[in-house]
Formats: structure tokens, C-alpha cells, sequence
């Protein structure tokens, strides 16, 4: 869910890793997407230098067992607060957000977000 000051959108979340590059796909739906049509892409997020993914906790610094996971995306053009649902796929989809992010800090000096191309092996 993509958490907004006036409501709650639903949203699909995708890692697309090409060329050493990494981004979040946001995708918005329809309810009950089954096929490729009832889905359309709605944002293209970079992980390039000077972003942050962070999970947001309470204010004790507890997580409640069984809650959703709120995860906050900030950079210069960016700022975006998700809620995920919680189980043990977020956890793997964070681990390899956060994997990717590790990854390219090596190549964070030759990336902008211009440099991630999604369409750059499409014929």
C-alpha cells in the first residue's frame, strides 16, 4: 500500500536489477490482477546514490508481531512511505532491496537515475 496524506493506494512492488543497476517498480491494479492487462506501470524508483529505504517503527521502537511493515523511500525527488504486508516474503523482498542497495554502492558515482533504462534490452 502506498500511504499518501489524503489516502491508501494499493500498489504492486517489484526489484528490477539489470546491468548493475537496481530499481522499485510501482505498479497500480486492478483489484484482483490475474493477467498483464489489469496491471500498469506507475513509478520507476532507482536505487542510486542518495537514496534511503528505511522500516519505520514505533515510537518504543517495538514491532508489534503479525503488523504490517511500514518502509520509508526518501531521496531529492523522492519520498514515499509503503506499508507491506507483514510474513516472511517481505522480509526476503527487504533483504534483497537492501542486497541491491549494497551492491551498487560501488557503482553509485557512475549512477543517476537517469542511467536506469527498463526499456535498455527491449529490441
Amino acid at each position: 500500500i502506498l500511504v499518501t496524506p489524503h489516502s491508501n493506494e494499493s500498489r504492486l512492488v517489484g526489484l528490477v536489477e539489470s546491468n548493475k543497476t537496481a530499481a522499485l517498480f510501482l505498479y497500480t491494479h486492478r483489484r484482483m490482477a490475474i493477467c498483464a492487462e489489469d496491471v500498469s506501470l506507475d513509478q520507476i524508483v532507482p536505487l542510486v546514490q542518495g537514496i534511503s529505504i528505511e522500516e519505520v517503527t514505533s515510537i518504543e521502537g517495538l514491532h508489534i508481531l503479525g503488523s504490517d511493515i511500514i518502509v520509508k523511500i526518501k531521496s531529492a525527488d523522492i519520498d514515499l512511505e509503503l506499508k507491506l504486508p507483514f510474513g516472511s516474503h517481505t522480509q526476503e523482498f527487504l533483504q534483497r532491496v537492501n542486497f541491491s542497495l549494497e551492491g551498487n554502492k560501488s557503482d553509485f558515482e557512475k549512477s543517476t537515475p537517469e542511467t536506469f533504462n527498463p526499456l535498455h534490452d527491449v529490441g
